[in-house]
């Protein structure tokens, strides 16, 4: 798994994986969010390769859409299929923010002295 997105899978205070595995210990929250089935050690390593390049914030707010998704949904199952939509979805808007960051060019803190 790439370092981008160990924080996501590690225990509380954050991640995925820690939702999933909360119980009513200290929050008001039932026990609600479920991992479907899927080879969730492949998965992670493919959206490790596919958001390559992403800030830690980037990665932060994907696993939250995750688990919003999981949370809005009837059954509380976050699916293969939610967290693929949403790895689109952070991807697309990470290259438009890329496109929109080479098109402004350098900012004034970017530019280098010359040598």
């Amino acid at each position: 798994m790439g370092l981008g997105l160990r924080p996501v899978f590690q225990p509380p205070p954050g991640g995925v994986v820690a939702a999933a595995m909360a119980g009513p210990h200290g929050n008001s929250l039932p026990r609600r969010l479920k991992l479907a089935q899927f080879d969730y050690g492949r998965k992670c390593s493919e959206v490790a390769r596919l958001t390559e390049g992403m800030s830690g914030r980037e990665i932060a707010q994907l696993a939250l859409a995750w688990q919003a998704m999981a949370y809005a949904s009837e059954d509380g199952v976050l699916t293969e299929a939610m967290m693929d939509a949403r790895v689109q979805d952070a991807v697309q808007q990470h290259q438009q923010k890329m496109s929109w960051l080479k098109a402004e060019g350098p900012g004034p803190g970017d530019e280098r002295p010359p040598s």
